[in-house]
């Protein structure tokens, strides 16, 4: 195949001129690139008009492809190639077989083509290790075990199943300890009751002896196990950590604050203003332990039984410009100790046991007079700051002031029918709660501690030798400290607590020694439900006593009493004792009565 370039000759015979040569109208034209029209058509008239060809378009010069060379002779059947491409090998003649085709080796050391841009895959670096598809694009682990799951779902499973099964092997070794620390402690009670025999007890009666074991309260306990070893007769009782010589009842109740007291100012109003707790039924008449228990309907104290009255005088606040305020109750707790050499017995009250501690004219402290010990004032202040004083204190109380009485507990055994207790009693010889009783007074009473803590905290001090705290009989000292007691125990339970609760030990039901509900004959009448539900069923004095309002003066005839003097006068518009003007409770603060 041979091509061949259009001569000179050539372009002659195809020009054309357009205003004389007949044929194709210009309209009609091809580009000139369409062949020339048929003969038939050119011979169709002088209307037939042939447009010449176009001249090609030029090429940007920027984009121009280079031409290839050409021979002298014009012709392309043999181009000359290119300085620096590599020869082609010859075309195949057609009507001929192919020539077999040369076989290219390459070889490492003579390749036949070189390029910088071929690279040599010989001489990269190794690919990077392929993705772990279980761990993502981190390494691999090192080395798997089979018991340690590999996802992190499986491996949470794991570690919770692991937790569970830790909590249930606790679970059960606290149960199988239990079981056997009962079943032990059964064993041991065996023991306790054999070294009862011998001095060691944890309940004994009146008489110092052993008594049976009960299921709620009052159980041996060996000294061992934190109880109490009673020793020989006349021994004085040694107490582990959990077994103690006293219960106590502890309330936020008072019945009423009025001024009453049946003791000193039997059918009449009394001198002074009195906080009393306990029975609901209270006036100014003295009534005997028998007739409490039917009059009254409940108490303010825990133990539902103890239909006992208990009154002390009431604290005043003195505000800056004179006036006085009641201060609120915080508590009261109210303390039996059972205090007696072993084999000696304790009595119960009597019937119409009616006793006054203190002495609210006392101006001074005679120390060496060991009763005065049984009377003090303690100032709450936490972080072991509290103090312990005759008088009022001279700094503030942040927690509370607590007035404390221990009553006389040893008895000459005369009974009293005017109920006049306190000449039969005296205090024990070995300190005011303590054990021995004097020879002219032998036999041993329960001894109460009454204990009132006053929210001194309500009100702001006043500061040192200024008076901020007046008792309602005008004492500004606290030398005046006193209070009364009218027994309304119902007389089985409290002999029943001597025989068969003397040493308290902790149960089941109360963690603490002395909690009443630890013996069973005090722990069948509990009811909180009722203790703080309780109200005074009779009438009140018909005053104001600062509880809802300031006062001016004292109620009854109490003038503020300062230093070592004698009692001031009535103040005005005030009698010494007046008339018995009773009225029904208007306002409730606190369940306790006033007028409004």
């Amino acid at each position: 195949m041979s091509l061949r370039l259009p001569d000179q000759h050539d372009h002659q015979q195809q020009r054309h001129d357009p205003f004389s040569t007949p044929g194709t109208s210009p309209s009609s034209s091809n580009d000139g690139h369409s062949p020339s029209p048929s003969p038939s058509n050119a011979e169709a008239g002088p209307s037939t008009f042939v447009a010449p060809p176009l001249p090609p378009r030029p090429t940007p010069a920027g984009k121009r492809k280079p031409v290839p060379s050409y021979p002298n002779n014009g012709s392309l059947e043999e181009p000359i190639p290119r300085s620096s491409a590599p020869a082609l090998p010859p075309r195949p003649i057609s009507g001929q077989q192919h020539p077999q085709q040369q076989v290219y080796s390459l070889t490492p050391d003579e390749p036949t083509y070189q390029s910088d841009d071929i690279v040599d895959q010989s001489r990269l670096p190794p690919p990077p290790p392929p993705i772990n598809e279980k761990y993502g694009p981190y390494p691999p682990r090192k080395k798997e075990r089979w018991w340690y799951p590999a996802s992190t779902k499986g491996r949470r499973w794991w570690w919770g199943c692991l937790v569970a099964l830790i909590l249930a092997i606790a679970i059960v070794i606290a149960v199988c300890a239990a079981v056997f620390s009962k079943k032990g402690s059964s064993g041991s009670s065996d023991d306790d009751e054999a070294q009862n025999s011998s001095g060691l007890t944890g309940s004994s009666g009146s008489s110092g002896t052993s008594s049976g074991s009960t299921d709620d309260g009052g159980h041996p306990l060996s000294i061992a196990n934190g109880g109490v070893n009673i020793g020989k007769p006349g021994d004085i009782a040694q107490f582990g950590k959990k077994s103690t010589d006293h219960f106590v009842m502890t309330t936020n109740r008072s019945i009423a604050v009025t001024r009453l007291d049946p003791i000193v100012n039997p059918n009449a109003p009394s001198s002074h203003l009195h906080r009393i707790h306990g029975s609901s039924y209270f006036t100014a008449n003295l009534t005997t332990a028998t007739d409490m228990q039917k009059l009254a309907q409940c108490t303010t104290t825990v133990v539902q039984d103890d239909k006992s009255a208990y009154w002390v005088a009431e604290l005043y606040y003195q505000w800056p410009n004179g006036s006085l305020s009641t201060v609120p109750l915080d508590r009261t707790s109210l303390y039996y100790f059972q205090k007696a050499p072993t084999g000696v017995p304790i009595y119960p009250f009597p019937d119409n046991y009616n006793i006054v501690a203190g002495n609210p004219m006392r101006r001074s402290v005679n120390t060496s007079d060991p009763a005065h010990n049984a009377l003090w004032w303690q100032c709450y202040r936490g972080n072991g700051q509290d103090t312990k004083n005759d008088g009022f204190p001279s700094t503030d109380c942040s927690g509370g002031l607590v007035q404390a009485i221990q009553f006389p507990s040893c008895w000459d055994g005369v009974y009293a029918d005017d109920a006049d207790y306190s000449t039969h009693v005296a205090y024990p010889t070995d300190g005011t709660n303590g054990n021995k009783c004097p020879t002219a007074f032998p036999k041993k009473f329960i001894t109460l501690q009454f204990e009132t803590v006053f929210a001194t905290y309500k009100f702001p001090f006043n500061g040192a030798g200024k008076v901020t705290w007046v008792l309602a009989n005008g004492d500004t000292s606290g030398y005046g400290i006193h209070a009364d007691f009218m027994n309304g125990w119902k007389p089985d339970v409290l002999q029943g607590v001597l025989d068969d609760c003397r040493y308290m030990n902790s149960t089941n039901f109360a963690a603490a020694a002395d909690d009443p509900a630890n013996c069973p004959h005090l722990n069948k009448t509990i009811d909180l439900d009722v203790t703080y539900g309780c109200r005074l069923q009779t009438q009140i004095v018909d005053e104001d006593v600062g509880e809802l309002n300031p006062l001016q003066y004292l109620p009854g005839c109490n003038g503020i009493w300062s230093g070592n003097n004698s009692k001031p006068a009535c103040p005005p518009n005030h009698i010494e004792g007046g008339f018995l003007e009773m009225t029904n409770p208007t306002v409730w603060v606190n369940n306790e009565p006033y007028r409004s």
